[in-house]
């Protein structure tokens, strides 16, 4: 089972976001992660959004850059200043798939927010 989804996005600042889709670290699968990157021809920075790990804390989004065969792991950063459409792409995601809720950390409050498609 994968711990994650790649979604393209609309973003001139992050093309691909890995989405966790559990309790568990995407970041664990990199491997597999990377291989998939590799077969879109894609290099630059992905963001890693881990609602399901962290929950809203400030390291949610993991921002990382992508040289074409790897991830390079010193650039690995916390980004707390998303933009508004990353965040609202990355909760139309949860939304979407709102079974996926139950497999994280979240409160059933904030679960409850995203099934509503309010943007937290």
């Amino acid at each position: 089972m994968n711990y994650y989804v790649i979604k393209k996005t609309c973003s001139n600042i992050y093309e691909y976001v890995i989405m966790s889709t559990s309790y568990i670290n995407p970041f664990d699968e990199r491997e597999a992660i990377e291989k998939e990157l590799k077969k879109l021809n894609y290099r630059g920075k992905v963001l890693f959004d881990l609602l399901l790990k962290n929950g809203l804390n400030y390291n949610r989004y993991i921002e990382v850059i992508y040289n074409g065969e790897r991830f390079d792991i010193q650039t690995c950063k916390p980004v707390e200043n998303i933009d508004t459409s990353i965040k609202r792409f990355c909760t139309e995601f949860y939304r979407d798939n709102c079974h996926l809720l139950d497999n994280g950390i979240l409160p059933k409050a904030q679960q409850f927010l995203i099934r509503k498609g309010i943007t937290i």
